[in-house]
């Protein structure tokens, strides 16, 4: 396949309703071994792709509970700028950090683009989030994180050299 020929099958791969799920990757070696698992694509996060090289993601925003007033001016904010997105030729729309599923399925019915949610501790499951219109689940750094805390734990375990 061409590189246009990829593309549209990547984004055919986002359905509202039946998400397309991405684990994400950190390097060559977990994206072969997703991909040998049968993932129809692959992601990468920047965090995870940077915490794999020993930095610190450049992105950092803290996302701290907002109150209400503050949320639905934001999920307004965010059609907004999904409009702008869709205008310039995007092929979708990321809200990382969104969690709450009335949010989701607002930003999912205004947007027109197909919405990307993060799989992060607090989200919703993937069920939830398609019942929500979500076109795509990835998992951002998250499995890299996990993956990071079970080497740790091993290590403490085995070692009795862990934190103390």
């Amino acid at each position: 396949m061409n590189q246009a020929e990829k593309a549209q099958a990547f984004a055919a791969l986002h359905i509202p309703g039946k998400p397309v799920i991405l684990y994400n990757i950190r390097d060559a070696g977990s994206a072969r071994t997703v991909a040998k698992a049968g993932a129809p694509a692959v992601a990468t996060g920047s965090w995870s792709v940077a915490a794999a090289q020993g930095y610190s993601d450049g992105q950092a925003i803290p996302l701290k509970e907002r109150d209400a007033d503050r949320r639905k001016s934001l999920v307004q904010n965010a059609v907004e700028r999904a409009s702008a997105y869709a205008d310039a030729g995007a092929s979708g729309f990321f809200v990382p950090g969104l969690t709450d599923p009335d949010l989701v399925g607002k930003i999912c019915a205004d947007v027109s683009l197909p919405v990307n949610v993060m799989m992060a501790p607090k989200a919703p499951s993937i069920g939830v989030l398609s019942d929500c219109g979500v076109a795509r689940v990835s998992f951002g750094g998250w499995p890299y994180m996990d993956a990071a805390a079970a080497l740790t734990e091993r290590f403490d375990e085995r070692t009795g050299m862990g934190p103390q």
